[in-house]
């Protein structure tokens, strides 16, 4: 499942069953909007379009006024398509072919195919604040890849951090300058700061009795995530 906002502010969910859902900012009434027979893998939202990455390789540049019209396929991808993101006016996306592809959203063929590797799994993918970096986790792996972005080009991998052993990550994000990476630690959900190149925090919740049904889950979340935010900081009051 994947979410993003529309240039509305209204929230927009794509499901396992292919459905694009709008959920209204106001009263949070939900409607199908857009569709297709296949896993929604992500979801990104633009003034102008929705776009939609899937299972079966394929982009869909959806119009956003208009959602049961496509404006065109992206169509490059010879695997699942697991991941997209907006860099500037440019759309990268990253697939199970070992590509990472970059993309002008009026072009229906990429400006640039930039193989990372051969087959394999890749599970998120992130840009930073300037457009500059892709980040990127693969499945099964302890590690992300830093590539550069560099005059609207993809240039190269600059970077591979190695994250504690045992570690999966699933998904990532890029908050201010810092990499946030989410996952599982033997078995148990983790949380990780990567702050210049550096893993200089990381939060397993592996502590937690999952077998109390009565547990404050809002309560547990917000105090790991203020020692993920504050690290040297143990009380747990709110800020």
């Amino acid at each position: 499942m994947s979410a993003t906002f529309d240039k509305h502010g209204n929230v927009l969910v794509g499901d396992k069953f292919g459905d694009i859902v709008r959920f209204n900012k106001t009263d949070f009434k939900s409607t199908v909007v857009a569709g297709c027979v296949s896993m929604v893998t992500d979801l990104l939202a633009t003034p102008q379009y929705i776009i939609m990455a899937d299972r079966d390789e394929k982009i869909r540049l959806i119009n956003a006024d208009h959602p049961v019209l496509i404006e065109r396929f992206l169509l490059q991808h010879t695997e699942y398509v697991s991941g997209i993101v907006l860099a500037g006016e440019q759309l990268v996306s990253i697939g199970g072919d070992g590509c990472l592809m970059l993309w002008a959203l009026e072009k229906e063929v990429p400006l640039q195919v930039f193989r990372v590797g051969d087959s394999f799994d890749p599970v998120g993918i992130a840009v930073n604040k300037d457009a500059t970096t892709i980040a990127y986790v693969l499945d099964k792996t302890s590690a992300v890849h830093l590539v550069s972005l560099e005059n609207g080009r993809l240039v190269e991998t600059i970077q591979t951090i190695n994250l504690p052993t045992g570690c999966r990550p699933s998904t990532i994000a890029c908050v201010g300058k810092e990499w946030i990476i989410g996952g599982k630690l033997e078995d148990a959900p983790f949380l990780a700061r990567i702050n210049d190149g550096q893993v200089d925090v990381i939060r397993a919740f592996a502590e937690l009795d999952l077998s109390k049904e009565s547990q404050d889950w809002s309560q547990i979340v917000r105090s790991h995530l203020r020692k993920l935010k504050y690290p040297k900081d143990d009380s747990d009051a709110d800020e």
